[in-house]
């Protein structure tokens, strides 16, 4: 089965069988607050480019840092940010592998894992949603 989806920043209407997908950002975090934060302001911008064409939810997993770096983590996320504190590093793949899991039970069509060091171009999930 081939979906057939069109998406435009102008154009919300959407013709698929996603018509609002529902996206997962996932970010990991392991003593390095300052870097996911900078990461976290980038996708907030992308929050609002899409939102009319996509349910996007960050959340960042906190693998095991320590607690000041927790901390800061925690006092700095804005309200679009849930945060996830686990107790150990799981390493990458331990982590995204527990965001995916979770994705799937809260029925998300789609996750998007970023390193908390990148810094997302403005509209590039806009792109990722168009060639959905």
């Amino acid at each position: 089965m081939t979906a057939m989806k069109s998406f435009s920043a102008g154009n919300a209407a959407a013709t698929s069988f996603l018509a609002k997908p529902k996206i997962l950002v996932s970010i990991l975090n392991w003593n390095s607050a300052a870097k996911t934060l900078h990461c976290l302001s980038s996708i907030q911008n992308e929050q609002a480019i899409t939102g009319s064409v996509a349910d996007v939810s960050v959340r960042v997993l906190d693998n095991g840092s320590r607690s000041e770096d927790r901390a800061a983590l925690q006092a700095s996320l804005s309200a679009f940010v849930t945060l996830q504190c686990l107790p150990v590093n799981l390493s990458f793949t331990g982590g995204h592998n527990l965001a995916i899991t979770s994705a799937i039970a809260d029925n998300y069509d789609f996750i998007w894992l970023i390193n908390n060091n990148a810094e997302v171009v403005p509209g590039t999930l806009l792109k990722l949603v168009n060639e959905i």
